[in-house]
């Protein structure tokens, strides 16, 4: 018996199944009810049976538990017990306490590809270095900064958004993290001339606001200047859109209804005025560089980066926009 193959689960299962129905074929043949002494004959085979079984499955784990011993002891079988920990959770967290404790050893014959993996990914030079190899692209072939949406300027502005570009320079949409508020940064184009002329705009821009210091004669009002990464930066108060949209969006093809033509040319003269006042000469005054508020109620003049103080200049009637050319100008009369 115990040189036989043992038998499988499934095998002892069908032979107590096929027993069952000898026995319940056997009564139905002799066609009447079992008496008391056929009840005991019953559960006398049923308990022989049930004691077989029983031996079967004792004789089978003899037989398959030194196998299994074996295969233990010769290592066939760690691989396949390893695999699932492997996948857990908890054997993975405690690998990594143990690669964490353990110290690199550059004599080994197979150092583990993950535990290098994890670490370099985490290192925080990484990430340095990385940046440290940007510093060369920061800007694009004519000098303009190229924006990144969350990025921080001076280690207080968060860019939100890029509102434009200009001849000079481009701007972008800010939220100081100090006070929550939004400001518009002008970022100048990294070249030694517009820096130059980016300081020139900053002096007269202070000459303005110390004329104006309520900030109610309708100059953009300009807050500070600081450096980033070889570019200069203005921040200015945040306005909405500029005259030549105003004229797109609610005034196309009929023009602006007469009250705010009332309201925005008298502001622009107002504006006009301080400039006259502080003996500048905005020398670029086009629709592009008159903004209004969100709701379109104030206008401001903007953009005094062609500014320059009127001693500086001979006046000609060709000192002015370069794109554009007032219709007396261009029809070179003489209205004084």
């Amino acid at each position: 018996m115990m040189n036989d193959s043992p038998l499988t689960e499934d095998e002892i299962i069908e032979q107590r199944r096929k027993r069952r129905l000898e026995i319940s074929k056997k009564h139905q043949a002799e066609g009447s009810k079992p008496t008391p002494s056929q009840a005991s004959t019953t559960d006398h085979l049923a308990s022989k049976i049930t004691k077989s079984i029983s031996k079967t499955d004792a004789a089978k784990l003899e037989n398959e538990q030194p196998s299994l011993d074996n295969q233990h002891s010769n290592g066939e079988n760690d691989s396949i017990l390893a695999k699932p920990d492997s996948n857990e959770p908890f054997s993975e967290k405690a690998s990594m306490e143990d690669d964490e404790d353990e110290e690199d050893d550059m004599f080994a014959d197979s150092p583990l590809p993950t535990h290098k993996k994890r670490k370099t990914d985490k290192k925080p030079s990484t990430v340095k270095r990385s940046l440290a190899g940007m510093q060369d692209t920061w800007d694009d072939v004519e000098g303009y900064y190229k924006v990144i949406l969350m990025e921080e300027l001076d280690s207080r502005y968060l860019i939100q958004s890029n509102l434009g570009k200009g001849m000079f320079s481009s701007v972008v949409n800010v939220m100081d993290q100090m006070t929550k508020a939004s400001f518009a940064i002008k970022i100048i184009r990294n070249n030694e001339v517009m820096y130059k002329a980016g300081m020139k705009e900053v002096s007269i821009l202070e000459r303005l606001q110390a004329a104006d210091p309520e900030g109610r004669r309708h100059i953009v009002r300009y807050d500070r200047y600081f450096m980033h990464k070889n570019h200069l930066c203005m921040v200015f108060e945040m306005l909405s859109l500029n005259l030549r949209d105003i004229l797109k969006k609610f005034g196309r093809n009929v023009g602006l209804n007469i009250k705010a033509i009332q309201v925005y040319a008298y502001q622009m003269f107002t504006a006009l005025h301080l400039l006259e006042e502080c003996n500048v000469i905005h020398a670029d005054i086009k629709p592009d560089n008159m903004l209004v508020n969100e709701k379109r109620n104030i206008l401001k003049i903007c953009d005094l980066g062609s500014a320059s103080d009127a001693a500086e200049n001979e006046i000609t009637p060709y000192l002015v926009s370069r794109f554009y050319r007032a219709p007396e100008i261009s029809k070179s009369l003489t209205l004084f």
